[in-house]
């Protein structure tokens, strides 16, 4: 996009949303959730946004709003909206919930739950729940064959998560 006509380009995608376009909202709320050039970051804007998507059956939608309750501080409304995204299988959402249970952000701090979590999500093919679960298990968080199941899978992941990154930057497999 060239830098005179960028804004034009941010009121195509707004009427984009407007019209139905569900990409197009997602890609609005995850930037007024994230902040950044397009939009200074304003949760309580974004909210709506997701909640049109959601309407519409979108599970990104409702895990991005999950996400948006956790960072505005209301954990109990980001569990529960995490936890219906998890529940119609969204991989992100059990990573999000993991993260929550490992850090023990608006719920009791409980690393097996967390394990369990992440695992799912990365037969789901989650690769950010493979690095952290990975990471964790490096460390020795899971004992000695957690340490060793880490050892194993650190660099494939990683090397996984890169190439994803690279060809896929906007991949749900990255969420």
């Amino acid at each position: 996009m060239h830098s005179d006509n960028w804004r034009e380009a941010v009121k195509r995608l707004e009427w984009l949303a407007e019209s139905g376009s569900i990409l197009s909202l997602l890609l609005i709320a995850d930037a007024m959730r994230d902040g950044g050039w397009i939009y200074h970051r304003d949760l309580e804007k974004a909210k709506p946004w997701y909640q049109i998507g959601t309407d519409n059956g979108s599970l990104r939608a409702l895990y991005g709003m999950g996400v948006a309750h956790n960072r505005s501080g209301d954990f109990a409304k980001g569990l529960e909206v995490l936890e219906q995204a998890a529940a119609r299988g969204y991989a992100p959402a059990f990573g999000a919930l993991a993260n929550m249970h490992y850090h023990g952000t608006g719920v009791t701090r409980d690393r097996r739950a967390a394990e369990v979590l992440w695992r799912k999500a990365v037969s789901l093919g989650q690769l950010k729940s493979a690095m952290n679960l990975a990471a964790c298990q490096v460390k020795g968080q899971y004992g000695l064959r957690g340490w060793l199941e880490g050892i194993v899978t650190i660099w494939p992941t990683v090397m996984a998560f890169v190439n994803e990154r690279n060809d896929r930057p906007y991949s749900e497999r990255l969420r």
